[in-house]
């Protein structure tokens, strides 16, 4: 590890290269509810880019692997320093014709194409496809009546606001949830969080909520632990991996994304269930032409978006009562033949993009296939090691 927030570490087969979000996106960005964005310059990543060269001269001449910002969206405030990092590691790699180097970053970077030795890939989908596929889990029943969701961080709109309307519908006898008490999310996000969680509760329900008091006695009366979590090998829980067990009677989980507006941007949120043998519905309608598009079939009508209403303004109730509607769906055709046909398709489709990846990394990367599941899963186990 290096000053920069960049990781390099070598491996028994190659050497990783890991640089994270927080060194795309900028310094200024770093602080949540600044309005200072002070961009990293070209001129700080050639710099930084050197030294990755530097520091990889040092080691012994294996394969190198760049995780690029994978784990986060790619967007208008990081897209010019992705193109930076992309032209600078190009050039400075390929000044060492003996390092075989390849870049990896996620699907939502537009501008892999233009560079020979960077990927674009679904982080998310190869993510889970190695944390859960070599799983025992517990297979689908279409005698399951449980609905999951994992709301996460409360201080989204279709987090806590949404776990508060569905535990007021008609599916409020069957959801299993997981849920924050106030206090564990201050110590999680502090001041912030809890002004994020007030301003997303307003613009939801409509009503201006002057303190956190009342939202706080609603989130202390609803929460519970429902979600399980493997013990990591450091002894601590480990959230980024969830036990399968929590699927015992779940007949369909409702998915809340990271960012609703980024339809692109589909994460382990989906892709858990998929790998997993279960269906899924989306809280919002939005992410469905991109999850088509990537060839796997969903379990909810495709309808117009509902946040394209007056002054572009989201109607999140009218969101959260389709959702519920397609959940309905669900759970009251489980003896369909092709609800059973689509959790089978999507499990293998997403094997199938999982094996299409690897073999196209192999053609830069001969010896990828051997370490391919080491690599998908190696951000969860240098997430460990930094806690």
């Amino acid at each position: 590890m290096f000053s920069g927030d960049v990781n390099i570490k070598e491996f028994e087969q190659y050497n990783l290269v890991t640089i994270p979000y927080r060194c795309v996106r900028g310094r200024g960005a770093r602080e949540r509810g600044s309005s200072k964005r002070e961009s990293t310059s070209g001129h700080q990543i050639d710099l930084q880019s050197q030294r990755i060269l530097m520091e990889l001269n040092h080691l012994p001449n294996k394969d190198v692997i760049v995780l690029l910002n994978v784990e986060e969206e790619s967007g208008m405030n990081n897209e010019e320093n992705m193109i930076y990092w992309c032209d600078y590691l190009t050039s400075h790699l390929n000044s060492h014709p003996s390092v075989n180097y390849i870049i990896l970053t996620n699907d939502t970077f537009e501008h892999a194409d233009n560079y020979s030795r960077v990927f674009s890939v679904n982080w998310f989908l190869h993510e889970a496809v190695c944390l859960y596929s070599q799983t025992e889990v517990i297979p689908w029943e279409p005698t399951n009546t449980d609905i999951l969701f994992l709301p996460g961080k409360p201080w989204k709109p279709s987090r806590l606001p949404a776990l508060y309307y569905f535990l007021r519908s008609s599916i409020r006898h069957n959801l299993k949830y997981s849920s924050l008490t106030y206090e564990d999310m201050y110590s999680w996000h502090g001041e912030a969080g809890a002004q994020r969680l007030v301003e997303s509760w307003n613009l939801v329900y409509g009503e201006r909520w002057e303190s956190t008091n009342e939202i706080k006695i609603i989130m202390n009366k609803i929460a519970q632990v429902y979600d399980i979590p493997w013990e990591s090998e450091i002894g601590k829980r480990d959230f980024n991996r969830l036990h399968p067990k929590m699927y015992s009677n779940i007949c369909a989980e409702i998915i809340s994304e990271t960012a609703h507006n980024n339809e692109k941007f589909i994460t382990e949120k989906t892709y858990k269930p998929i790998v997993l043998g279960y269906p899924f519905v989306f809280i919002h309608n939005n992410f469905l032409k991109t999850i088509l598009g990537q060839g796997f079939k969903i379990f909810q009508p495709v309808l117009g978006k509902e946040f394209d209403g007056l002054n572009g303004v989201r109607d999140w109730e009218k969101e959260f009562e389709t959702c519920v509607k397609n959940t309905e769906k669900v759970v009251n055709n489980t003896q369909e033949e092709i609800l059973k046909d689509t959790i089978k398709w999507n499990q293998e489709h997403a094997m199938i993009l999982y094996q299409e990846t690897i073999n196209n990394i192999a053609k830069i990367i001969p010896n990828f296939y051997n370490y391919a599941g080491e690599i998908f899963c190696k951000t969860v186990k240098l997430q460990e090691e930094n806690t």
